[in-house]
């Protein structure tokens, strides 16, 4: 698969899932200017790269939500429970049209019609009846569980350029360390070289550190999804659900993330 693509797959996953949140909080807080004006930014984003990576499906798709959060953005609109379903919706059936990408190549084939349809009525403001529940009840039998996640995007991993500097760092260290041994070892005997292997114990030591924090993960992305999944739940069975999460902040290695 092209290289571009694959990072496409991944970046667009992640940011979907923080639309997942973000929508969230926009329903609880629908005057948030600062919140409003991300998630727009994010679907401008992501509309734009499939524009220019040739992927119309997706295009049209972002392009009908982002005109509509951008009415909320510019205060013409207010967000509420039916539009922040309809946009969960479509980010769901983008996440099914990237899930295709990965396993056929290509994106798929598929009318969105009627999707489309459906946020070009929220934009012109028709809030009649018909169109509520049509909306309401859609989002009931489509939207429960969400779309699985690329299993592209699972096997990523970004570390943070201060960590990539430390293990720089530390290997220039471990280089220096190795060439004074090898210096050391032609001329002395064993007292000095063995102050230089404790030395370069240490550093391996530092370095074996390091590389482990890159496998470091937040245990809140094992439940990223949980505000979303709380969310329609508590739609469908049309009661007031708070969802508390500690300590999302605790790292665990990518593995045990993976088995949670």
């Amino acid at each position: 698969m092209d290289e571009l693509i694959v990072e496409f797959l991944t970046e667009t996953t992640e940011s979907l899932n923080e639309l997942d949140n973000d929508l969230i909080l926009l329903e609880q807080d629908p005057g948030n200017s600062a919140l409003l004006s991300k998630i727009f930014r994010i679907m401008h984003t992501i509309k734009g790269t499939c524009g220019f990576l040739a992927l119309p499906r997706m295009e049209r798709i972002a392009h009908a939500a982002e005109d509509l959060l951008g009415l909320f953005r510019d205060g013409k609109l207010q967000a509420n429970p039916v539009s922040v379903s309809l946009i969960l919706e479509s980010l769901d059936l983008i996440k099914g049209i990237l899930r295709s990408i990965e396993q056929l190549g290509k994106e798929p084939e598929g009318d969105d019609s009627v999707l489309i349809g459906r946020l070009h009525a929220a934009c012109s403001g028709d809030e009649a009846p018909a169109v509520i529940q049509q909306i309401q009840e859609t989002t009931q039998t489509d939207t429960s569980a969400p779309a699985p996640e690329s299993t592209i995007a699972g096997q990523s991993l970004r570390v943070s350029v201060e960590t990539l500097e430390d293990l720089m760092t530390m290997v220039s260290e471990l280089v220096l360390t190795r060439n004074q041994i090898l210096q050391v070892a032609r001329t002395q005997k064993d007292s000095t070289l063995s102050t230089s292997l404790q030395r370069l114990n240490h550093i391996v030591s530092d370095l074996q550190e390091g590389v482990m924090k890159t496998r470091m993960q937040p245990v809140g992305n094992a439940w990223s999804k949980l505000p979303r999944i709380v969310r329609d739940i508590s739609g469908e069975l049309g009661k007031k659900i708070d969802l508390e999460m500690l300590g999302q902040d605790t790292e665990l290695d990518r593995q045990v993330l993976e088995m949670i």
